[in-house]
């Protein structure tokens, strides 16, 4: 995990705490929150292990490509999610 992520968490839980008198904006922070664990749980629970088990070449090779299929489809949830966590806190911030 990149050494951002926490910071990053952080920073999200002090603005939902900063905004927590204002509803909209609560639910903006904790959204953006969500998206947040949401890409550490994908990248540990899933990215870590088929990393490792790519460069460690424990993978069947008629499984190799069904395996890249689904990382690169995950991969794409992944980015989608962290988009959705930084225009949800621009769209915090901006409010």
């Amino acid at each position: 995990m990149p050494p951002v992520v926490l910071p990053a968490l952080i920073g999200l839980m002090s603005m939902i705490w900063i905004d927590r008198a204002d509803p909209v904006n609560r639910l903006l922070w904790t959204g953006a929150a969500l998206c947040i664990v949401a890409v550490i749980f994908l990248t540990i629970g899933w990215f870590v292990p088929a990393n490792t088990g790519f460069s460690s070449r424990s993978l069947p090779l008629d499984q190799v490509s069904g395996k890249l299929d689904t990382w690169l489809r995950l991969h794409n949830i992944r980015i989608a999610l962290a988009v959705a966590t930084s225009a949800l806190g621009v769209w915090a911030c901006n409010r």
